[in-house]
């Protein structure tokens, strides 16, 4: 699950904002408001960085716009990938690895990445990013496609989830999933020290499978979950 630290992985994420969406499906729920856009996809397939837990936090409120990627959102992407890993990761990889992630370079993968996702989207894979309306900035991303792994146990992959904490408690995180993998049998790894993350991934149906992978660049342990 976890990618190295380059802008040009085999493992794969996502996020940004933009102005152009398809279609919606509203949720008249005060605040609860989101888009779904009709398709559009970067890297790393373990950032599971998943800050929702459906309890109240120190979020902002408002409703979330969940779309597809735009080359135009590249840059912005490339800072809030960096700040979610720092966020997320801290005491639980490398920190020499945090401190030199590069949001430049990490922006350049998006912006490649958002050059194909026409041709992504056709193969199967789905990456969509939440935008906090209220505020027009980016929130997080989600990115599901086939598995990666030659002994995978599902063909599906969940390869990322990662949200600013600024927006964990809010539920964006679930809409995310939702709008990317909805009820699929799937896989993901996730961080063995993330236990948040983990407990959002049991609350939607995962379960650990024993599989584990350890990244010696990034001084990570990470464990698989699975959905059937």
């Amino acid at each position: 699950m976890i990618s190295c630290v380059t802008p040009v992985p085999e493992r794969t994420e996502l996020i940004l904002a933009g102005s152009s969406w398809y279609g919606w499906v509203g949720r008249a729920a005060g605040s609860d408001v989101y888009w779904r856009a009709a398709s559009r996809s970067v890297w790393g397939d373990w950032d599971m960085a998943v800050d929702n837990d459906s309890r109240p936090g120190e979020y902002q409120p408002g409703g979330y716009l969940i779309r597809r990627l735009e080359i135009a959102d590249a840059e912005e992407l490339g800072e809030l990938h960096v700040a979610v890993w720092r966020q997320t990761y801290a005491g639980m990889m490398s920190e020499q690895a945090l401190a030199t992630m590069d949001p430049v370079r990490w922006g350049e993968g998006w912006r490649h990445r958002g050059q194909s996702d026409q041709a992504d989207e056709a193969t199967g894979q789905r990456t969509r990013i939440a935008v906090h309306l209220p505020t027009g900035s980016l929130a997080g991303f989600a990115l599901v496609g086939a598995a990666r792994d030659d002994d995978a146990p599902v063909p599906v992959q969940l390869w990322a989830i990662n949200v600013l904490a600024r927006h964990h408690g809010s539920g964006v995180a679930e809409k995310l999933l939702a709008e990317t993998l909805g009820d699929q049998a799937a896989y993901l790894w996730v961080v063995e020290q993330n236990a948040r993350a983990q407990a959002f991934y049991r609350r939607h149906g995962f379960r650990t499978d024993g599989g584990r992978l350890r990244d010696d660049e990034l001084a990570a342990d990470e464990i698989r979950m699975v959905r059937l």
